[in-house]
This record gives C-alpha cells, structure tokens and sequence, in this order.
C-alpha cells in the first residue's frame, strides 16, 4: 500500500491511498466465496456456486463489499503511516475513488480535519481569574431554618392589608371596551403574592388592600401572551377580594424536625441543614468559577480554527432533538462548546492534567451523602457505565478547574450564600 499527502490545506489533510492490484482481487474473490457460501442460487447446492456465477449474479454487491472492506481495512492504517495525528471528531471523507478493475491498483482519495495548535507560549500563569470563595453564617443557617418552617407552617385568616407571600382568593373579570373577556374571569381565585402567578404587575395591584375591598386596574398584557388575542392588549380588571391569609410558621421542635426525616434533635437538624447548604453553595461556587476559568481560556487562546464538520456535525445532532431552536444561536453554541474543548485539552497536555481516581471517589462519596442509602447508590452506579464516565468526566472537569485556578493570577471575591444561591425567600 502506498499512502501519499496530497494536501494540507488549514486544518484539512489529503491523503491518497492506492493498494496493489493483488490485493484487490484477493479482497474481491474472498467477497464473491463469502456470498456464494451465504447464499442460495437455482442449480446449485449451498457453497458450491462457481466464482463466475456469484459474479454474474451479484457483481455489483461483490464490488460494494470489496471496496468497502479495502477502505475500511486501509485508512486508519493510512493516517498512522501518514503520521496524521490530533484528528478531529468527525468521519473521513471520501473524496475520489480510482477504480479500473481488480487487474489494476485501486486507490482512492479521502480528507480528514485535525484539530488546530492552541498557542500556550504565554501559560495560565499570565491570565488573571476573579475565584469566587462561597460562606455560610450562622444568620444563613438561621434564614433557612426560617424559611423551612414557613414552609411547614399553617394559613391563619387575617384583616391585614395584602403584603407579600400572604395567601389571596380574588374574584377577578377583565374587560375590553366595556365587554367582559370570559377568558380573564375567575372566582375565589388563590394567589400566593409574589409567586409570579399572574401576568406581570396584576399581584402588585393587589397590595395594600384588605378583604371585602372592590377595586379596579388597567393592565397591559405582554406582547408575547399565548392568547394573541390579548398580546400587548390594555384590559381592565375588577377584583375583589374575598380572603388574606398569612403563613403561621411552624414551631422548631423535634416533631418537626422528624417530619424532614433527621434524628437527634434540633442540633442535629440544624447540622443536617449546614450539610444541604454547603452542597447546594458548591455546586453553585463551581459553577461560577468554572464559567469564569472557561471563558478567561477562551478569551486568551480562542482565536483559533474550528473543524467545520465536527461544528456541523454537532450541530445537526442537537438540532434533531431542537427543531424550533434559533439556528444561528445554535451552532454558535457548537462552535463555543466544540473551541472549549480543544482549549481545555490543550491546557491538559501542557500541564499533564490526568483523571484522578481519588478526585473520583471523593467525588460519588458527596453526591452519595445525598442519599439516605449511600452504599445503595454507590452500588447501582457500578453497574450504570454511563452515569459513572458523566460522573468522572465531571470529577475530571472540577479538577481542571481548580488547578487552572492555583497557577493562574486570582483575585478571591467573597459572597454570601444567598448572593450566590439566589433564593427567592
């Protein structure tokens, strides 16, 4: 076989691949015995056809198979003798097929991409990265024991005026140039305020009134409204209000704490709820200091050349599944993801970042204290290959992070708990 590069355009390579003539017709009649031994002909008996009949019978199968088994057995051969490395994620591409008959050397053309070389000349070390460090205090503790027994708490009837989080049954009916809108009529109507329920702005026109209070608004619905038409139209409403409740928190005692399913005692529920917030503030830290790390990368080595079939590849296998996606945004978002992949591997050869099995198992074991039956999880995810290689290319990305960010130029920024988790208490 002899294998030549007939071009390097970019990140495209050519290379051209001819086999000897014996071994395309050794390829060929090796294809015509397989068929004729698969399959029955008039005549004959199974296995016994002679080479000139299968030939006749089912030339153009012999030809599709040989040529076939001569490409597939070839060019993984070919790109390792044609020292073609760092290939990209997408299948070769036949380009030409030269073929004059099994007397003759087949050969054929085909065109790879490879991935393109990320200039690291100026390391990590120079880029300068914001690391969010994440606290929980004991205020934090106490608003979400708060919070928690809001949750499990009663409604108590109150006069009160209507403030938020109180609980509200309305009668409502909209109208539109004095006519009612049957669509926009309701009776003993429950809203919890703030909860976003309604079209915007319609929950803050209820505060500051009381029960029995008759009143009326006029609202603009959004323009994107799934009923069009009402989209972007001024409707008027009359609204009034039949019940204001407020939520009688629930006491902090041990049958409450027993009702969250932890043993031991407020101490002890109080440690159980640390535990859940300092999971929830990692995964959130993370998040931000990965997106931080992530575009930094990009921003200092991304100007680079993407394999456009790898990014069209990609992209048709996401829009399969997204059919009403903006196709623009879309394979902007390959081109990025696809980009952040070669940085990050880039940065891994240089700095010979490899898995580490410990990071692994420290790993599970925190996505296991989740779970009241850890080593039950633990061992169904043995037998879950899938989840457990999402599992280690997670653990493998927290590690890239983390040491991108100890020899990178960092500068810590501080934040509460609830500036990061964002809870709409």
């Amino acid at each position: 076989m002899q294998v030549s590069v007939e071009s390097s355009e970019g990140l495209e390579r050519k290379i051209k691949v001819v086999i000897p003539a014996e071994e395309y017709k050794n390829t060929y009649y090796k294809v015509v015995r397989k068929i004729g031994k698969t399959n029955r002909i008039p005549g004959f008996r199974k296995g016994k056809v002679p080479d000139d009949v299968v030939i006749k019978q089912f030339g153009y199968q012999v030809k599709d198979e040989s040529v076939n088994e001569l490409i597939s057995k070839s060019m993984y051969q070919a790109l390792n003798e044609a020292k073609i490395e760092n290939l990209a994620d997408s299948m070769p591409l036949i380009e030409n097929i030269e073929d004059t008959g099994i007397s003759n050397d087949f050969a054929y053309t085909f065109s790879v991409e490879v991935y393109p070389v990320v200039d690291l000349s100026e390391g990590v070390d120079t880029v300068e990265f914001k690391k969010v460090v994440g606290q929980i205090t004991d205020e934090d503790i106490n608003k979400m024991i708060d919070t928690l027994c809001r949750q499990q708490g009663s409604w108590e009837a109150s006069e009160a005026e209507i403030a938020k989080e109180n609980l509200v049954r309305i009668d409502f009916e909209g109208f539109k140039d004095g006519q009612s809108i049957e669509k926009t009529k309701a009776q003993n109507y429950p809203i919890i305020i703030g909860s976003s329920r309604m079209i915007p702005g319609f929950e803050d026109q209820l505060l500051g009134h009381k029960v029995n209070d008759e009143f009326e608004f006029n609202i603009t619905f959004p323009a994107d409204y799934h009923a069009t038409d009402l989209a972007g139209q001024e409707v008027l409403f009359k609204v009034k209000v039949n019940e204001v409740m407020l939520r009688k928190p629930a006491e902090l005692n041990d049958e409450l704490v027993k009702s969250f399913g932890v043993e031991g005692g407020v101490d002890a529920f109080r440690a159980d709820v640390k535990k859940n917030m300092e999971r929830e503030l990692n995964q959130v830290v993370f998040r931000e200091n990965s997106d931080e790390v992530i575009s930094k990368l990009i921003a200092k080595y991304g100007n680079i050349e993407l394999p456009s079939r790898e990014v069209e590849n990609m992209f048709n296998n996401i829009k399969k599944n997204q059919q009403d996606a903006d196709e623009a945004k879309l394979k902007e978002s390959c081109a990025n993801m696809i980009k952040q992949k070669i940085i990050i591997g880039a940065v891994c050869r240089k700095y010979n970042i490899t898995p580490s099995e410990e990071r692994v198992n420290a790993f599970i074991d925190s996505i296991a204290s989740a779970y009241d039956q850890a080593d039950e999880f633990k061992k169904a995810l043995a037998k879950n290959p899938e989840q457990l290689n999402n599992i280690r290319n997670r653990a493998m990305f927290e590690q890239i992070v983390d040491e991108v960010l100890a020899k990178g130029k960092v500068t810590e920024e501080n934040k509460s708990f609830y500036e990061l988790v964002n809870h709409n208490f």
